[in-house]
């Protein structure tokens, strides 16, 4: 499952949900990834979600 937003200011504060409806319950492993897009470097953390029924 991939979810994609852009925008042009660097200092916008996002909130953002994600529809996990269609996923059984169980371990995902979670990957936050940031672009600047202007000097072109990338940031990204990854954890592990659970969903429980």
């Amino acid at each position: 499952m991939t979810y994609r937003e852009s925008g042009r200011s660097r200092d916008l504060v996002r909130a953002t949900t994600l529809d996990v409806s269609r996923l059984r319950a169980g371990n995902y492993t979670l990957t936050i990834q940031v672009t600047d897009l202007i000097f072109n470097r990338t940031v990204s953390k990854t954890t592990t979600l659970t969903l429980t029924p």
